[in-house]
């Protein structure tokens, strides 16, 4: 059996789905992962995230992404390379169809609501495609309501200022969003 990681679109200008493709016995399958990847960072090569060393001018935080992004990699290669052995455990004969689908299994589990550690993390990924998409709203006059156009546009503000202050200081945990980061976040921005 050989498995290999590839693009979904290898031109996408953000982000694009990383697909392993499963070749065994003449058949040919592809399975998608739940990683999405910038494809400027692609390296074919080791079918992984290559970010270059962060310069002045870039995202701080590239490093990171490519930590986390090679890391959830390396975990779907792990369950690739422990197929065999499932398939003799379970009396199973091993398949591109049957790899494909202890693949999805495992991606199923793994599926459930994701634990955020950094607050800008999840108000990019959750809370702003939340309010834009409408699945989060506020109440008024006994109605929720949409938040309109001006209403996100100051809250990617909020969200530019969050990262700049990130850039500055240290990225912001959950666990340690108190009056003092607050008041010095305040402080920040009025400085600034």
């Amino acid at each position: 059996m050989r498995t290999t990681f590839r693009l979904k679109n290898g031109e996408a200008k953000k982000g694009t789905a990383v697909f392993v493709d499963i070749v065994h016995a003449g058949t040919r399958l592809k399975f998608y992962t739940n990683v999405t990847v910038p494809p400027k960072y692609w390296n074919h090569k080791e079918e992984g995230l290559k970010v270059p060393q962060p310069e002045k001018d870039t995202d701080p935080f590239l490093k990171d992404l490519e930590d986390q992004i090679n890391l959830k990699l390396s975990e779907i290669k792990s369950d690739i390379k422990k197929y065999p052995l499932y398939c003799l455990k379970n009396d199973l004969s091993e398949s591109a169809a049957g790899l494909k689908k202890h693949l999805e299994s495992n991606q199923k589990e793994e599926a459930e609501p994701q634990q955020f550690i950094f607050l800008v993390d999840y108000i990019e990924q959750v809370y702003l495609p939340g309010c834009e998409s409408g699945v989060i709203t506020f109440l008024r006059d006994n109605q929720y309501r949409k938040y309109s156009p001006g209403t996100m546009k100051s809250k990617r503000g909020v969200i530019y200022a969050l990262k700049e202050f990130e850039k500055a200081r240290h990225r912001i945990r959950f666990d340690r969003i108190d009056m003092d980061f607050y008041d010095s976040f305040i402080k920040w921005c009025e400085s600034h």
